[in-house]
């Protein structure tokens, strides 16, 4: 998910790409097995883009799962993450969606697929990437995008917000706002869809389990420390914001992180998110 270089707020180095390997199983498995909207017939789709791929972690999955002469290309502002050992495109080309495409590039495929770029994309850009991203579809094909709320949820269901989530939420708001990005993304995506031309939009909200909220799924045991890793993956990067922002110092951070975990373990958290699907008007 790497995007405008000035822009991009998390790290973009072996232990990222890592991340982002496990977070694309995580969601798999917090989905249900899906891999796009279930209003897309995958095995009808005859060529896919899967845009900002990161690892390509997705395009490796959809790969297996569509028909077999169905062609895949990836793109991305840099293919710094992207795995070439698990994932294989059929072209692989570098692209930032906040400028336009290439005209060879347009009216190409019948699937486009996009999440997570939520640490990418500022507000006042949203609405021109996806509209970037449209012209590549053929008229009547769709496009695909699943992203995120940043807002954590306690896990029990209790309104009444933990401090153990409320720290990290001011930290992650302030942090976003500075940087001109959405924090609710999940929420806007339907909105920005619109806003760009497309139509028929359907929206599906999922909300993704970390700690012990991953056994309410019926996940395996082992799942409540992977996701509190998985989720952990990004806190150094929120403890520099921590320290630069004047919130703290690095140990009170420590400490904080340390009984944020224990927090997971004990009652766990929730993130929303969106799989929204828009279709190219014909």
């Amino acid at each position: 998910m790497v995007l405008n270089r000035d822009v991009y707020v998390l790290p973009r180095n072996p232990t990222e790409a890592e991340r982002l390997q496990a977070q694309n199983d995580h969601y798999r498995s917090s989905f249900g097995g899906l891999l796009v909207h279930p209003s897309i017939q995958l095995h009808e789709c005859r060529s896919i883009l899967d845009c900002c791929t990161g690892t390509g972690a997705w395009l490796r999955d959809a790969r297996a799962a569509a028909r077999p002469d169905a062609t895949f290309d990836a793109c991305d502002l840099t293919l710094e993450q992207y795995d070439k050992s698990h994932s294989s495109a059929d072209e692989i080309f570098v692209q930032d969606i906040v400028q336009p495409f290439a005209p060879e590039r347009h009216d190409k495929y019948d699937l486009v697929h996009q999440r997570l770029l939520t640490a990418g994309i500022r507000r006042d850009h949203w609405v021109s990437a996806i509209a970037n991203v449209a012209e590549t579809l053929k008229p009547g094909g769709v496009l695909n995008i699943t992203e995120l709320n940043l807002e954590l949820v306690r896990g029990s269901g209790d309104p009444e917000e933990s401090e153990h989530l409320k720290w990290k939420n001011e930290l992650t708001r302030e942090w976003w706002q500075r940087a001109g990005l959405v924090h609710n993304c999940a929420d806007l995506i339907p909105t920005f869809m619109r806003e760009a031309g497309l139509t028929n939009i359907q929206a599906m909200r999922v909300r993704v389990p970390y700690g012990a909220a991953c056994l309410s799924l019926s996940m395996p045991e082992y799942q409540v420390e992977s996701s509190i890793r998985l989720y952990g993956g990004v806190s150094p990067a929120l403890k520099k914001q921590w320290v630069a922002s004047g919130f703290g110092t690095a140990e009170e951070y420590d400490a904080k992180q340390e009984a944020h975990e224990e927090f997971l373990r004990n009652e766990g958290m929730w993130m929303d998110v969106s799989m929204v699907v828009g279709i190219r008007p014909i």
